[in-house]
């Protein structure tokens, strides 16, 4: 399901929830190949963001 929150003037849209960075990279080149150029990976733990470096990591 594809949420969406708005931030000041922008509305971000969030697209999947997985643990499986390589699942992550295929959702993301499906975005980007359905016109979302601007598309991009955010890792959560929780509700606090995280660096992707951070969350693979902690996948190891």
């Amino acid at each position: 399901p594809i949420t969406r929150e708005k931030r000041g003037s922008l509305y971000r849209y969030y697209f999947n929830q997985s643990s499986s960075y390589e699942e992550s990279k295929a959702h993301l080149d499906k975005a980007k190949s359905k016109g979302y150029s601007n598309a991009f990976i955010v890792a959560y733990i929780g509700d606090k963001k995280i660096t992707i470096s951070e969350a693979l990591r902690l996948l190891k």
